[in-house]
């Protein structure tokens, strides 16, 4: 498996196991399927061609993992599927809870069939909204299968953002959990962290939804 990087930290953001700030081991992958990176992509480094990276073998990644639980993220983490499929069987055969992040574009296919049945995976997907210069990749047949248990994910960096969540909030019935995230780089995005919170608080329709700033670059734990 293609792997860029593999570190603990806190779990800074929404995971779908309803909290953050859990120590976490994260498991970041080599190579990204979208053309060109997001507006507010933050592993930039991540997107080269697959001739970088460090090839590991499933042994040589469990003996980095040092946590309870791993975030599995890019990249784009199903870019290779039948690792990734493999690795989450190997940690799950550790007891250790799993959360993989995607960017929206590929469908969960079959082969995590069995895996999906199980209470210790979770998929946190993004909805690239149209200030990320991404949204015209989105799959929608990616969301509608998502369960309840899984997260869908908006990050908003404006207005335009903002309309547009509300606006496929409106038209789909999805099942999965919905995450607000403001584009946060650290503490000088604070303000308009705030403003957007205070948008959330003040809409009536997304009284069901969860607010989440990045808690590891708020406090600059990587």
């Amino acid at each position: 498996m293609l792997i860029h990087e593999i570190f603990d930290s806190l779990s800074g953001e929404a995971d779908g196991y309803g909290g953050q700030g859990k120590p976490t081991t994260f498991i970041r992958l080599q190579g990204c399927n979208l053309p060109r990176g997001c507006a507010y992509c933050d592993s930039m480094e991540t997107h080269s061609s697959f001739n970088r990276g460090t090839d590991l073998s499933l042994g040589n990644i469990m003996c980095k993992v040092n946590m309870p639980k791993v975030i599995i993220t890019g990249g784009e983490p199903l870019v290779q599927y039948k690792e990734v499929a493999a690795l989450v069987q190997r940690l799950f055969d550790s007891n250790i809870q799993v959360s993989i992040e995607t960017n929206g574009s590929i469908v969960v296919q079959d082969i995590f069939h069995n895996l999906r049945k199980t209470t210790n995976l979770r998929i946190v997907m993004d909805y690239k909204l149209p200030l990320s210069q991404m949204e015209d990749f989105m799959d929608p047949a990616a969301f509608v299968l998502l369960h309840h248990w899984d997260v869908i994910k908006f990050v908003i960096s404006g207005d335009i953002d903002y309309t547009r969540m509300k606006e496929l909030l409106c038209k789909r019935a999805w099942a999965a959990q919905i995450v607000i995230s403001p584009a946060f780089g650290g503490v000088e995005d604070l303000p308009y962290a705030q403003t957007l919170a205070q948008m959330v608080l003040k809409d009536s329709d997304l009284r069901g939804a969860q607010f989440s700033l990045q808690l590891h670059k708020l406090l600059g734990v990587k």
